[in-house]
């Protein structure tokens, strides 16, 4: 029993002493925290080592850094600091940063729209190529389907040379055509965009500073007419202290003759003295700012007469450089389509050339082969040529004849394939311009009525190769034909 006493005694005395332990280190850790707090916001005056007890009582305890005491409003002061109106020179800065970046902007709209010009002009360009290439094209169409007697066989097969070597060509350049009038039109957009938030922005200023000018207008009235109400007041003070003083100088003399005591009347007149002198000092200053006004308002009205004319004689050296830029751009534009008919005439002019060159190799090759050209050969027209065509028909059919003008036909054809081969090899040569890859027969489907809507309307599209790749299913290559070198 005595040893469960003492550890039940042990044990009380171990839970009073940690818990009386950590109080305590946390007390003083607190009271050591709030000390350099206290030294570190506030000093004791007078607290030196070694002092008697009659000085402890003259000890001080000051802030450090004591709290600011506001002042009080001085009237005069603050109407002083809002005359000088500080806003408006923030307001300038402002402004004037305002300016630079919108100056830059505009840089870069006259920029963006110098590019678009150059590309319309390109586009237009273009398309009168296309446009004198699609009209030879028809041309040559209308003299290959044509039945007119007068039309040879020579010049039929000329035409079907002529569209087959270029058939491919006005469909590679009506896709160009129209891949470049997009991006045309997608940056012309894109001006326009940024050409209404310029148009925008400087609408908003425009409104700012009119605001801006007749906000300070008014206020500069406002104050002129409470100043001039002021100024009417203080002339009528003026003129009562005018005239106290008046009679208090004669109340002097009259002290003094009468040999009585004028101190009271010296102070009264000085006092009088000093507030016509203030009286005096207020009109000057109203005067002065007077004045500084009417010539702000002079100047702020010569200003904007000045900007009107600054913005006036922008707008029409700007005009007179648009003319002059569209001037020179015309003649240019007169002489490099001359240039590209003159070229056009040179490129026929060789074209043919190299179709009789063509035609020379072709007929070499036949009479070599023991053929004839066809086109040599001499055409036969009218009734006369019709009666021997039905007749060559009744023997084939009804007697069995064979029909020699039907092999010389075939014979022709067969001609006229070769000829045209051998002049094809002269024309342009088309690379690959860009290719797909569609997986399994839905897609395939559905991508090759996209390409044939696309066909449809003239519009680029893509080719599909007839053999097919793919182990576990099916995988088509789509491939888009190109005669523009560049896009090679």
């Amino acid at each position: 029993l005595l040893r469960q006493i003492t550890a039940l005694k042990q044990k009380q005395e171990l839970l009073h002493k940690g818990p009386f332990l950590a109080s305590q280190r946390a007390l003083e850790s607190l009271q050591a925290a709030e000390d350099a707090r206290l030294e570190g916001s506030v000093a004791f005056r007078g607290d030196e080592s070694g002092i008697s007890r009659e000085r402890l009582e003259h000890i001080q305890c000051v802030l450090r850094n004591p709290r600011k005491v506001p002042s009080h409003l001085d009237a005069a002061k603050w109407m002083d600091i809002f005359r000088s109106q500080p806003w408006l020179v923030q307001q300038d800065v402002d402004e004037q940063k305002r300016k630079e970046l919108y100056d830059q902007k505009l840089a870069k709209l006259k920029q963006m729209a110098a590019i678009v010009e150059n590309k319309r002009e390109d586009l237009a360009r273009d398309a009168a190529r296309l446009e004198r290439l699609e009209k030879k094209m028809a041309d040559h169409e209308q003299l290959r389907d044509s039945e007119d007697a007068d039309v040879t066989e020579e010049q039929r097969a000329d035409a079907r040379n002529y569209v087959a070597t270029n058939s491919g060509v006005l469909d590679d350049k009506r896709a160009d055509f129209h891949r470049r009038k997009e991006s045309l039109e997608k940056l012309e957009k894109q001006l326009a965009d940024y050409q209404a938030l310029l148009e925008e922005e400087d609408r908003e200023a425009t409104e700012r500073l009119e605001s801006a000018r007749l906000a300070k207008a008014e206020f500069e009235e406002r104050e002129g007419a409470e100043e001039d109400a002021r100024a009417a007041e203080l002339q009528t003070k003026k003129k009562a202290l005018v005239k106290e003083l008046g009679e208090v100088d004669l109340q002097i003399v009259q002290h003094e003759d009468e040999g009585l005591a004028t101190d009271e009347l010296e102070t009264k007149k000085s006092e009088l003295e000093e507030a016509i002198a203030k009286v005096d000092t207020e009109l000057r200053q109203m005067r002065e700012r007077a004045e500084r006004r009417a010539q702000l308002a002079q100047f702020n009205e010569g200003e904007l007469e000045r900007e009107k004319a600054a913005k006036a004689k922008k707008a029409l050296q700007e005009k007179l450089r648009a003319d002059k830029k569209a001037e020179i751009m015309d003649r240019m534009r007169r002489k490099q389509q001359a240039a590209e008919e003159q070229r056009e005439k040179d490129e026929v002019e060789a074209q043919k050339r190299r179709e009789v060159e063509a035609e020379k190799q072709a007929a070499s090759g036949l009479a070599k082969m023991g053929l004839v050209d066809p086109s040599l050969r001499k055409k036969e027209h009218g009734p006369k040529a019709a009666a021997k065509k039905a007749q060559r028909l009744y023997n084939s059919v009804v007697h069995g004849v064979p029909d020699k003008k039907a092999e010389q036909q075939e014979t022709s054809n067969m001609t006229q394939s070769i000829m045209r081969r051998q002049k094809m090899k002269m024309g342009t040569c088309s690379a690959l311009r860009k290719i797909a890859f569609t997986v399994g027969k839905e897609e395939t489907d559905q991508f090759q009525r996209q390409q044939d809507e696309l066909a449809e309307h003239s519009l680029p599209h893509l080719l599909r190769v007839k053999k097919t790749v793919g182990l576990h299913e099916m995988v088509v290559i789509w491939y888009e034909p190109s005669s523009d070198q560049d896009e090679f």
